[in-house]
């Protein structure tokens, strides 16, 4: 509608420009390092790069609650995908990021809001957790208030939502308020109801129960004297039955897809699936806090190894760590003079595909020549993994 808002900060979503407002975009991050905040200050307060008042990861957390805050819309939900340009030829140019606009309001290439709402039920965890740690610190902050429009926007019909259920029983830790319990339980009855009687629970990626499972779990370690505990536990210990008798490998990791018809790499090769080895292992560490059951502990760690580097080809996924990292990745940053190979230290990129014969093996994009730059399919890194 040509109105201009401020809508900077955040994270890129990928290797393009790009800021997409979905569940595991800047809520999700936001909620992470929130999260790590509360979970392991001592940690946290070994990095200070510019001895600032707060160390790097409370800096980190504040840019992207911030930039959550820009994007929350005044009925409480948010504002859909920011995308570099009105169309696809302008989003996908390759440019410096210094030079991808002419930062002049009004032309041609001007980011965009796309047509719709977004979607960061991490987003009312986050500043739930951040507005209690930073009044710990005297810092003044409107978090908590937004994360309560956000909630009372996100709820209708909305029982049995994972993500929510994670936001909502941070609320009610910070609140107390009945309301956010009530909801809580309604959600994780919902949840135990829709899932089948006994195994996996289903839903969440690949239908693979992980969200179900992480969101249970939270209920559980948040409010270990709640009537549903016994219940919650006992399905949880199905769950993780099924889950770690899946992988039937070397490596320990489970399919993407599960049943007869299953496979480690989709057919169509067109993206790799890192994220969903790392929610799966983010999954049953949550499960392993409640069961306290070694099992589930060593299929995350599995996981994650696989990532790191615990593969066929040694290749250690999260650049500057490990000792083989991929030779490039897929990121416009690759037109920063002296960045060609657009190695920035953290990354994770999409990961393994099928191989170049289409076997149900892993494949990944090595080469140093030819294109400018790597495949996306594998060599591409997203905010989500």
């Amino acid at each position: 509608d040509v109105t201009h808002r401020d809508l900077t900060g955040g994270w890129h979503s990928a290797g393009d420009y790009n800021k997409l407002t979905w569940e595991y975009g800047d809520g999700g991050v936001t909620y992470a390092l929130a999260t790590l905040l509360e979970s392991d200050p001592e940690f946290c307060a070994r990095s200070n790069r510019d001895e600032a008042n707060y160390e790097d990861a409370m800096e980190e957390a504040q840019w992207g609650a911030k930039y959550l805050a820009k994007q929350q819309m005044d009925t409480g939900g948010f504002y859909k995908d920011i995308q570099q340009g009105p169309d696809r030829a302008t989003w996908m140019r390759w440019a410096a990021p210094d030079v991808h606009t002419d930062n002049v309001r009004g032309t041609a290439d001007d980011p965009i809001v796309m047509e719709g709402e977004g979607h960061s039920p991490l987003a009312i965890g986050a500043w739930a957790k951040l507005s209690v740690l930073l009044g710990e610190r005297q810092t003044e902050n409107d978090y908590l208030q937004r994360a309560i429009k956000a909630w009372e926007y996100a709820t209708p019909n909305a029982e049995g939502d994972p993500l929510l259920l994670i936001g909502t029983i941070d609320l009610f830790a910070v609140t107390k308020d009945e309301r956010f319990l009530d909801f809580a339980r309604k959600s994780a009855e919902a949840l135990l109801s829709k899932s089948p009687p006994e195994g996996m629970l289903g839903g969440g990626y690949a239908d693979s129960g992980d969200l179900p499972a992480a969101a249970l779990a939270h209920f559980v370690i948040k409010m270990p004297a709640d009537p549903l505990k016994s219940k919650i536990r006992a399905r949880l210990k199905s769950h993780i039955d099924a889950i770690v008798a899946e992988p039937r490998n070397a490596f320990g990791i489970s399919r993407q897809k599960f049943g007869d018809d299953g496979f480690f790499f989709e057919p169509t090769s067109a993206l790799g699936h890192n994220y969903e080895f790392l929610c799966r292992a983010w999954s049953a560490i949550k499960v392993y806090s409640v069961l306290h059951d070694k099992r589930a502990l060593e299929y995350a760690l599995d996981q994650i190894n696989f990532v790191l580097g615990a593969n066929p080809y040694d290749l250690c996924m999260m650049e500057g760590v490990g000792a083989v990292n991929p030779p490039r990745y897929h990121h416009r940053y690759i037109k920063i003079p002296g960045r060609e190979l657009a190695k920035i230290p953290g990354a994770v990129p999409n990961g393994f595909v099928r191989d170049m014969i289409g076997n149900d093996r892993p494949g990944f994009d090595l080469s140093l020549g030819g294109r400018e730059y790597p495949s996306y399919r594998t060599s591409e890194p997203w905010l989500v993994h």
